[in-house]
């Protein structure tokens, strides 16, 4: 049995597809997907699947309290997204 995978980069979206072609002993080729939900990337704001300068450049939008919702830039959970909240993210830089 042969099995040829392929795999998409993440992008915007947070699924992974995995196409399989398998050749069984008869000479049968069948082409199997499946979906995998990938884990989200702490840090990453713009879901893109890495923690860049677009990030740090949504975490400065959000700079300050969060009044009436919570902030996506507010990743210590303080209800502030604050100097604590860039530090942790610029740790997380990739």
């Amino acid at each position: 049995m042969s099995a040829v995978s392929q795999m998409k980069r993440l992008g915007n979206s947070s699924v992974i597809t995995l196409r399989t072609s398998q050749t069984s002993l008869v000479n049968s080729t069948s082409l199997v997907q499946d979906d995998f939900a990938a884990a989200p990337v702490e840090g990453d704001l713009d879901g893109d699947g890495f923690v860049t300068n677009a990030d740090i450049a949504l975490l400065l939008l959000d700079f300050g309290p969060c009044t009436g919702q919570p902030c996506e830039g507010d990743l210590d959970g303080t209800g502030a997204v604050d100097n604590g909240d860039l530090a942790y993210m610029l740790l997380l830089f990739s």
